[in-house]
């Protein structure tokens, strides 16, 4: 089962944490939102698509917070994608991605 939740969405604190919690997978877009891969833990998997600006080519701290707690992270460059204009994501790579975080959770 699929679950998109929007993080421009005002929740609760408590709903928040609850949410990364639960997940299985969690994907989200590089970004503030993505600290809350510090409540993830063992058998949770987090996916982060990252616009070409933002990559440096070493992992980044979304991915430091994640293995941290024990979750299984694996990153998707977006190079066509920019924090500025937008882009477009290469959805088949995502869907590759999450399916081989899946199998590793």
């Amino acid at each position: 089962t699929v679950r998109v939740v929007s993080t421009a969405v005002a929740r609760p604190w408590a709903r928040q944490v609850a949410l990364w919690r639960r997940a299985r997978v969690v994907v989200g877009l590089h970004g503030g939102a993505l600290a809350h891969a510090l409540f993830l833990g063992p058998g949770q998997g987090l996916v982060e698509i990252t616009p070409r600006e933002h990559s440096c080519g070493h992992p980044s701290m979304f991915a430091h917070m994640a293995v941290g707690v024990g979750a299984t992270y694996q990153g998707v460059l977006c190079r066509t994608c920019s924090m500025a204009r937008g882009g477009a994501v290469d959805v088949e790579a995502v869907v590759r991605v999450v399916r081989e975080v899946l199998e590793r959770t």
